[in-house]
């Protein structure tokens, strides 16, 4: 199953047959961690003709929150143990974890209000820069990422993500804590802007750091973007380059410092 995001109108002003078609698709998810998971965990049949649909919604994030339980606590732990660098990661910090503990559904882009998401700054140690990535209708260099695809590690998200979107295949960890392998480096969120059908909504984005040693082998897949640039770390953390949001520069200055190591 591919995931999918999450559509307008909002659960409280769906009609009861569009609240059915979301409660048959939020059965499939579950269906599908299941399967990835490989994790036996007790079904509960019902027919949403038969039963209150409300009810069904109930027991089914019930469920999801009974079969990811081990991921969402170790999420927290991460969360827990992430130093902020300002006042906006400190209160980033504080939504992040208050969201993760009031929806199942965190991890999943079918999660309406917003979804965590897992982004790869990629380093290069010998030019000392970064690799970053032009969007055209945000005017803004970005960093690498974008939604778990039913991953419940957003390490692996960034990671798979980076890959995709870069073909670059000697990417390597550069952990913030070496003992807590699966650290970020930051956390943002940010607003997504609603368009088609699809509400506005958060990002709640872990970021991760990595080096390559090929900064010219550059492949990505099919339908990624190709306007790739490498912004040196004085570029980048200039106050008057300002194709960068403070947020990613944030980031950047962290990476820097990892590299001084």
């Amino acid at each position: 199953m591919t995931s999918l995001h999450a559509h307008n109108p909002p659960w409280e002003h769906k009609t009861e047959a569009e609240k059915k078609a979301t409660l048959a698709v939020l059965g499939q998810i579950i269906a599908t961690y299941k399967k990835r998971k490989e994790t036996p965990v007790t079904s509960v049949s019902f027919s949403v003709d038969d039963s209150d649909i409300e009810t069904v919604r109930q027991t089914y994030l019930h469920q999801l929150r009974h079969l990811l339980a081990p991921d969402l606590q170790h999420l927290e732990e991460l969360l827990e143990k992430l130093p902020p660098a300002d006042p906006k990661e400190q209160t980033d910090k504080e939504r992040a974890r208050d969201f993760l503990r009031k929806t199942p559904l965190c991890l999943s882009m079918f999660c309406a209000e917003g979804h965590f998401t897992g982004s790869a700054l990629i380093c290069h140690r010998e030019s000392h820069s970064v690799l970053l990535h032009y969007h055209k209708k945000l005017n803004r260099l970005l960093q690498f990422g974008g939604h778990a695809e039913f991953e419940t590690n957003l390490y692996e998200v960034a990671l798979r993500e980076a890959q995709e979107e870069t073909g670059l295949s000697d990417l390597t960890y550069l952990p913030n804590f070496p003992e807590q392998p699966d650290m970020p480096l930051d956390l943002d969120i940010h607003k997504i802007p609603e368009r088609k059908n699809i509400a506005e909504h958060f990002h709640y984005d872990l970021r991760y750091c990595f080096e390559t040693q090929n900064p010219t082998a550059l492949s990505p897949e099919k339908g990624e973007s190709t306007d790739f640039r490498w912004v040196s770390f004085a570029e980048a953390l200039d106050p008057n380059f300002t194709d960068i949001d403070p947020d990613l520069k944030r980031l950047i200055r962290k990476a820097e410092t990892l590299l001084q190591r």
